[in-house]
């Protein structure tokens, strides 16, 4: 909304122009938008936009491990949060009071749903499970936080990989088809895909619609992909041991899947981790795309559907739509 009155403004103060010469007596002069009211509508928008543009990227259908997968969570509330402490230090108290007391309530919300986030090792345990992240993630990006907050999670994720995997999967995984030969690993950053969270014209099954965005964002700084990126990484026999000692990648595989369906062999409860963990969603974003399909299919003329059968006919809509069926 903001985004389009920005676009629009011209037209808007003409319009609110003419709505007081018509209506004289009716409005105030002070009805119109002065110069210093657009100055805050962009400093709001350019404080909300990266919020946007990580819900787009969170709420997408995590088709290939990303976009929309757990693992993304963390670094994505980091990212908002450093964002903020950056926001806050130029909108001052002595330059904008009311920019400033928002920004400040904003940070306070935002570190508290981050603090719940150590209650789950989960979000934690997927974003090592990432090739191009691991474990070194925590000792680059949490510095001059709480001490130890590091050590903790390493323990807390180890603790879970020991409790819930670890050993727990006697065969090699086994699939139908060979892996995919894209999925070697690259040599350099250009031969791993990297999503732009400040890309816009990305718009695949991987992320949800987006509204037109009216500036051009070629050349901006991806924060997102800048503070998961960087930095560099490098015996035992324990699998966690083996696969957080190895290389990392450049960038995150173009499809996270295909790469631990490579490794099931080699590191088969490590795979077993990250298929389970990698397929939960970071939003309810297609839980609630589900409800909607469901309303449409129940219509007045079908209301004595039963539950197997909507689940059923639900279930090869989305096959169809994404051409399993085919």
């Amino acid at each position: 909304m903001i985004q389009r009155a920005l676009k629009l403004r011209s037209r808007i103060n003409i319009f609110i122009s003419e709505a007081i010469e018509k209506h004289e007596g009716s409005f105030p002069s002070t009805s119109a938008l002065s110069n210093d009211d657009w100055i805050v509508l962009q400093q709001i928008h350019d404080i909300l936009k990266p919020f946007w543009k990580l819900t787009v990227r969170l709420e997408g259908q995590s088709a290939h491990g990303k976009n929309g997968a757990i693992w993304e969570v963390l670094p994505a509330m980091q990212v908002l949060i450093n964002h903020l402490d950056d926001a806050q230090r130029i909108h001052t108290p002595r330059r904008s009071k009311y920019l400033h007391t928002c920004i400040l309530n904003s940070l306070t919300k935002l570190r508290g749903y981050y603090k719940l986030l150590d209650s789950c090792p989960v979000y934690a345990a997927s974003l090592v499970l990432n090739p191009a992240i691991k474990e070194c993630h925590f000792e680059r990006n949490w510095r001059g936080g709480p001490e130890g907050w590091a050590a903790t999670t390493r323990e807390d994720v180890r603790r879970f990989w020991e409790s819930e995997y670890k050993d727990k999967v006697s065969e090699t995984l086994r699939f139908e088809r060979e892996p995919a030969r894209a999925d070697e690993e690259p040599q350099s950053a250009d031969d791993a895909e990297s999503i732009d969270i400040d890309d816009e014209s990305v718009s695949t099954d991987d992320t949800s619609d987006s509204p037109e965005d009216s500036e051009n964002d070629e050349g901006e700084t991806d924060m997102f992909d800048n503070y998961i990126y960087q930095g560099s990484g490098v015996g035992s026999s324990d699998e966690w041991d083996i696969y957080c000692q190895d290389r990392r990648w450049p960038k995150t595989p173009s499809n996270l899947f295909l790469y631990w369906e490579s490794k099931a062999s080699d590191l088969p409860s490590m795979a077993q981790m990250a298929f389970d963990l990698l397929s939960i969603p970071a939003m309810s974003a297609e839980c609630e795309r589900v409800f909607s399909s469901c309303q449409i299919l129940i219509s007045d003329r079908r209301n004595r559907l039963k539950p197997d059968i909507i689940e059923a006919i639900e279930c090869l809509r989305y096959w169809n739509r994404k051409g399993y069926c085919n």
